[in-house]
This record gives C-alpha cells, structure tokens and sequence, in this order.
C-alpha cells in the first residue's frame, strides 16, 4: 500500500471534497489517529492502511448488468425463482454507529459498494445504557465525518449521511433506546425517496449479507417481498455466524441479523392501518 499516494486519485472526483482532494492516505491515518473512533483510540496498523486503501479506489461495479441465466442460477442457489422481474430492487441501508472501527466500516463498505441508494448513520450522544458519549461524527470538517459520507466508499452514487439522536429521557421503563434512534433511519430512507418496491437493510456496521446474496434478494421472487401483503411476515432474517475478534476464533451461536423488508412494509413508506406495530417494520 502506497501510503503517501494522494487522495485525488483514489476518491470519486464528483463527491470528493477540497480538503480530501489533495490529502495523502498517510495524511488521513494521521488525522484519523489523532482524533479518535470516540471514545477508543486508533491503531494505525498495516491491515488498516491495506484496508482503507482498496475502500477508497473507485472502480468497476462488475455484477451490475443483469445476465438472466445467471441469475436464475443465483436464485436458485438461495432456493428462489427469478420470477417475471428484471429490475433490481434498490437498496436503503441503515445502521447506527458509534467507535466502530475503520477497518469494520471499510469492510462493509466493500461488500456493498455500488448497490446501495442510500446509506443512513445514526449516531447517539448517549450508549445504549443512556451514559453520555462524545459524538463521533457531529463536526461536519473532521475526518472521520469526511471518510465516512464524502470518501465515496460506498459507491459513486451513494447517499450517505449521519443524522443524530440526542438524550432524551425514557417515557417507560422498557423503552428500547435502539428502536427509537432506528427510526431516524426510516425517515432518512423515506427523505431520500424509498419506494414500496424498494428494500431496507437494518443491521449493525459489524452485520453484513454477503454481496452475492444480497444480488439475489434485488431481483429473484423472494415471498417476502411480494407486493399487496398483510406484512406479518415482510422481513428476511440473517441466520448470522459470530466471531470473538478474529475470523479464527467462530462462536458456536447464531445471530439473527441483519434484517431486510420490503418497502411497501416500514413504518414511514407503507399505508399506516396496516398493523399498527412499530419496530422499524410494521
């Protein structure tokens, strides 16, 4: 990895931005070392240089033309049927976020690149546990807030953005703190103009589909996503391997994120009287 390469060569020249343009990848490390994940510090470590390197080149988007048999095959492979479709769905992504690390926020942001419309942040100024917590991303000029919404990293046609929930105090005890900065996420989504026809990827900066199937769920006949439904049972549910720190180190249980729905079923795009639940989804 050239670590003093300048910036303007690797970042989307339509999104990059002036203080980005003529950085040095060194130059960023730097400044990311100096301010912080957050609460945690940054390492500068070869894997983060390797990894922030190949995020920020702009290239090719291979497996966006449509290939009908090779689809079918795709769908196929995940036990679905390519259907009378021929037009991928388009992807609304969501996540909250807070110290995760660059080399997590790098990784997702390669197995997404170029499918997503929309990626939507949401950052807290409390945990999860409502302790206060310095924001990460509140200052619009520093890098971390720079990598992460104008790098392009995600695609040269991304939206991303960080929107921001701060304290509030509980109105019931079981008030689940997530649920409530999760739905600044449905309304970045509808802001950014989701449609019932399109998907809603809800899951953490460290839950990932693969690319492949993601690729499949844009375009096969996927039952949960057919339109005119009842939304009792709109989502997709990960059936997710777990790893302690390393991909060396698997976890013997399963988690059951990521989730994506179907627009037609969220809170903020489908019709209102349809179920009257609210946990991101209806």
């Amino acid at each position: 990895t050239k670590t003093n390469e300048s910036l303007s060569s690797l970042l989307d020249n339509d999104i990059q931005t002036e203080i980005l343009e003529e950085m040095k990848l060194n130059d960023v490390l730097q400044r990311l070392k100096l301010e912080g994940n957050g609460t945690q510090a940054v390492k500068i470590t070869k894997a983060l240089e390797v990894l922030l390197a190949e995020t920020l080149i702009k290239r090719e988007i291979k497996d966006d033309t449509i290939n009908v048999i090779f689809e079918g095959e795709r769908c196929k492979r995940y036990g679905y049927s390519l259907g009378k479709n021929r037009k991928r769905r388009r992807i609304f992504f969501g996540s909250l976020i807070a110290d995760d690390s660059w080399e997590v926020i790098s990784l997702l942001a390669m197995e997404i690149y170029g499918m997503v419309h929309t990626v939507a942040f949401v950052e807290s100024n409390q945990t999860h546990s409502r302790f206060p917590r310095k924001e990460r991303f509140l200052n619009e000029s520093s890098m971390n807030y720079l990598l992460l919404t104008r790098s392009g990293m995600f695609g040269p046609n991304a939206r991303v953005s960080v929107d921001h929930h701060h304290r509030q105090e509980p109105k019931s005890a079981g008030e689940n703190i997530e649920n409530l900065q999760r739905e600044l996420v449905l309304e970045r989504w509808k802001q950014n103009g989701m449609t019932k026809e399109d998907i809603g990827y809800l899951g953490d900066v460290d839950e990932a589909f693969t690319r492949d199937f993601l690729r499949a769920l844009q375009i096969c006949d996927v039952p949960q996503f057919r339109p005119d439904q009842d939304c009792k049972k709109p989502k997709v549910l990960g059936s997710t391997l777990n790893f302690q720190g390393s991909l060396l180190c698997p976890s013997t249980t399963r988690g059951f994120h990521p989730d994506i729905v179907i627009g037609e079923c969220t809170s903020t795009i489908g019709p209102s009287s349809l179920n009257g639940e609210k946990d991101g989804v209806k």
